[in-house]
């Protein structure tokens, strides 16, 4: 049996929820990598991000960037 076609509705009522539970799962997940739920940090847990740092205009120029001219795509500028 074929599955029944959703509506455009249908469809974007099933992404909202979806996204809802992944921002609500990622909440979490920082609130324990934080260490506000259980010692992740203290033990060396390796499902926490690692931490940010402002950068600076001056400080990502450091960093000798790829001049891009926008001759190419990014893809071939990488390469």
């Amino acid at each position: 049996m074929a599955p029944k076609a959703m509506n455009q509705a249908a469809i974007e009522r099933l992404i909202t929820e979806r996204v809802n539970v992944a921002v609500e799962a990622e909440r979490e997940r920082q609130v324990n990598a934080r260490g506000q739920g259980n010692n992740a940090n203290e033990a060396g847990g390796q499902g926490g991000a690692p931490a940010t740092r402002e950068c600076t205009f001056s400080g990502f120029m450091k960093c000798n960037p790829t001049v891009f001219h926008g001759h190419k795509g990014a893809v071939e500028l990488s390469r």
